[in-house]
């Protein structure tokens, strides 16, 4: 846990913010430490979403909390922040979804922010480069069909400055409230099947058309689980790491897009499992545990309990276990199998 933050910090000029509701408490928490003690140096808020308690939130010295103007629960959650984002004042930020870790001082992949607004790209672009659904995307919206070519970047993970890039903020939350109200699922939309994402897409092509800068982090750099092919089993923390081959493999932060949440479905009583080697497993470890031992732990998993649950975090586990009957920590399988122990 001595990692040194004065030879590696970073973020001084930035403010991360986290939109999330009191569900993804945990996985903040992990965020959270993981930057703290990867050498971020800036502010980081919580931004949570309406009619959310703040007093579930552990108090944390560095840790802010702001209840943000949300769209109302008639909008799926993450279509939701964006009436939040757009009101936050001037600024340098970096919004990211509350399933991320840091992995690695990282301060460099945010350098971009200061000229430009910053995405994350997706292993799957979502589409082709002249895909006919933007016809309908841009009919609908208004907007013209020339728009010029741009990454196709992940909806959890957007770096931008207020003043300079409040239109782009605006101008997507404005689309997704009007046209995504009611919308509870991906797909849900025909012309957005990936809800606000698509339109935060539609958005950087007009923003790029206008004459705006972006610019995208790789999923080199970056881990999807859902897509992670090369050192899926590494240890945390990065300073245990052997030399990775190849080196440009080398992941500075992990995403656990539409994983489980690892803090969920760990309290199992015995008899969900049958038979008693899956009882013991159930009683020493829990849900995830039996994943591991059935080979189905990803990245994301063994990263947020790593920087949830290890000894010594700003925020500690005790903190607000409780709060989630999550006990996982205290199981001696479940600890070995997620490089704890």
């Amino acid at each position: 846990m001595n990692q040194s933050q004065q030879i590696y910090s970073w973020g001084e000029d930035l403010i991360l913010v986290v939109p999330a509701d009191t569900h993804y408490l945990p996985g903040v928490y992990a965020l959270y430490n993981s930057a703290r003690m990867n050498g971020f140096q800036g502010r980081f808020v919580l931004n949570l979403y309406r009619d959310n308690d703040p007093g579930k939130v552990v108090s944390c010295e560095g840790l802010e909390v702001a209840v943000a103007n949300t769209f109302s629960k008639e909008y799926y959650g993450t279509v939701s922040r964006w009436g939040g984002l757009r009101d936050l004042p001037d600024g340098r930020y970096l919004m990211l979804d509350a399933d991320m870790v840091f992995e690695r001082p990282c301060g460099n992949l945010f350098d971009p922010i200061r000229v430009g607004v910053l995405g994350q790209a997706e292993p799957d672009p979502r589409g082709v480069p002249h895909d006919a659904l933007f016809y309908h995307q841009s009919e609908l919206c208004g907007l013209p069909h020339n728009l010029p070519l741009a990454p196709y970047i992940n909806g959890g993970f957007l770096g931008f400055e207020f003043p300079r890039d409040r239109e782009v903020v605006r101008e997507v939350a404005d689309i997704s409230e009007k046209h995504l109200k009611g919308r509870m699922h991906r797909h849900a939309h025909k012309v957005f099947p990936f809800l606000e994402q698509d339109v935060l897409n539609l958005v950087m092509r007009h923003h790029v058309g206008r004459g705006g800068v972006l610019y995208a982090v790789s999923s080199r750099e970056i881990e999807f689980s859902l897509f992670a092919y090369w050192n899926v089993n590494r240890v945390f923390p990065w300073s245990k790491q052997p030399p990775f081959e190849p080196p440009d493999q080398t992941k500075y932060m992990v995403h656990g897009a539409a994983l489980p949440r690892p803090w969920e479905k760990t309290k199992f009583a015995a008899q969900t499992f049958r038979g008693r080697c899956k009882a013991a497993i159930a009683d020493c470890g829990g849900y995830h545990a039996w994943r591991k031992w059935k080979g189905r732990l990803s990245t994301y998993e063994r990263a947020w309990a790593y920087y949830a649950c290890s000894e010594g975090l700003p925020i500690p586990v005790d903190a607000w276990a409780a709060n989630f009957q999550f006990d996982g920590h205290e199981k001696t399988l479940w600890r070995k199998v997620h490089g704890l122990d």
